[in-house]
């Protein structure tokens, strides 16, 4: 739950480049884009063996980020920005030893920090962190791209980019002042990692490591979840091909009993209490306009359950027809809905299509579990929107892998080449 109740001096939402001085802050705008430029392109180079696709994906990011920026502010579409804002600002003051009464937010210290240090030597430069996370957003499609082409031997540039661009809540909350842009690259290199593993690539599993400490660092919590539901779909896909029903049972029962353990050790160390949560859900849901209603989270599994089986349809398929209102927010929230649904369905159809889909099934079942834990503390589609830009990044190597075409390729070359097996037939008689 974000630290809203700290009093904080916000920014004009018109104000672009913070309150440094114009000079030093168009300078480190402009150090930090070509900082970031370089990094992508010897990502994409070292992954993907060219920096085209992430290079023009980055500049996209960063002039989308500077058009939202310009006209409506840091903060468009970006509610915690402010705090964040606020927070990096505090640290800053902290760095300088001066008087600061802002306080970070237990496990999501991550962003401050980072923001809050080049406030440190730059000034408050709001639109420097709008470029840092176009480099996480662009980084993170590079490493989807890599995993698309490890799933299915080859990805397409044209859709990754397409999907980034296209989708609002890439696009928009990507180039912005929220955390989301570091969780999409953490979420990207853990899945790039975990596809590299299943190759017989262990080297690969620093990146992993890597991704789970920036993630970890930015929302503790969800890294958390996402560790925990890479891992148990791993489990339950192996043990499922390999017909140990006994074995999956067991382990299945053993992983969750581990996961939620570890989950409550964490969730305990941030003061996150059944109490905070519970008046967490009733302040999302009750005084939020996208909000929805749902009954009082009880203890214990069968509470689990009882509340899975309320939030979970909502959280994959929501919002239904009949709970759009006719506020504004309600069509951002209907088109990122459009976004998740329709790659839900492309990276379904795709594992159908492919060869071997075991990674495919794999992340498809880390969604689904993810979103089932989750269900437990949303009761706001547009706080769900958010949460889906991790499922989102799950799935999109899927969704732009050409695996697709490998049985329909091997389809048409059985029926290609049946004329001309005739025709040799037909030249050996007589």
């Amino acid at each position: 739950m974000e630290n809203n109740s700290v009093p904080f001096r916000s920014l004009d939402q018109n104000a672009y480049l913070g309150s440094a001085d114009t000079l030093v802050a168009v300078l480190a705008g402009i150090l930090f884009f070509l900082l970031g430029l370089g990094i992508v392109a010897a990502i994409g180079r070292r992954m993907l063996g060219t920096a085209s696709p992430g290079v023009l994906l980055y500049i996209s990011l960063v002039a989308i980020g500077c058009l939202v920026t310009a006209f409506f502010g840091p903060f468009f579409l970006a509610p915690d920005g402010p705090i964040y804002d606020a927070q990096a600002h505090g640290f800053a003051s902290d760095l300088r030893n001066e008087r600061n009464d802002i306080g970070l937010t237990n496990g999501k210290e991550g962003w401050p920090i980072l923001l809050g240090s080049v406030y440190y030597v730059f000034g408050r430069v709001t639109f420097v962190g709008v470029i840092i996370n176009c480099l996480a957003t662009a980084s993170s499609a590079v490493f989807v791209a890599r995993t698309a082409q490890i799933i299915s031997g080859t990805f397409s540039s044209k859709k990754m980019y397409l999907w980034y661009v296209c989708t609002p809540l890439f696009a928009v909350l990507g180039p912005s002042l929220m955390r989301e842009a570091l969780c999409w690259l953490g979420i990207s290199m853990i899945c790039y990692a975990l596809a590299s593993l299943w190759n017989g690539r262990i080297g690969r599993l620093w990146i992993g490591g890597a991704g789970l400490f920036i993630f970890g660092t930015v929302r503790t919590s969800l890294a958390i979840l996402v560790l925990c539901a890479l891992i148990l779909g791993l489990l339950i896909v192996v043990l499922i091909r390999k017909k140990m029903r006994l074995t999956l049972t067991v382990t299945s029962v053993i992983s969750v009993i581990i996961a939620s353990t570890a989950l409550s050790v964490a969730l305990d160390s941030l003061g996150v209490t059944e109490e905070s949560l519970q008046l967490n859900r009733v302040y999302i849901s009750v005084d939020a306009t996208t909000g929805f209603a749902a009954s009082s989270l009880q203890p214990g599994v069968g509470g689990f359950l009882t509340m899975a089986l309320q939030v979970f349809p909502r959280l994959v398929l929501g919002p239904f027809l009949w709970e759009f209102g006719l506020a504004p927010v309600w069509v951002w929230v209907g088109a990122n809905s459009i976004a998740w649904l329709a790659i839900l369905y492309i990276a379904i159809r795709s594992i159908r299509r492919m060869k071997d889909g075991t990674i495919g099934v794999i992340l498809l079942a880390a969604s689904g579990l993810l979103l089932l834990a989750m269900s437990v503390s949303l009761t706001n589609y547009g706080i769900v929107v958010r949460m889906r830009g991790s499922t989102m990044i799950m799935l999109l190597p899927l969704v732009i892998s050409q695996g697709r075409n490998v049985k329909l390729q091997a389809h048409r070359q059985r029926y290609e080449t049946l004329p001309r097996a005739l025709k040799l037939e037909r030249e050996k008689r007589p």
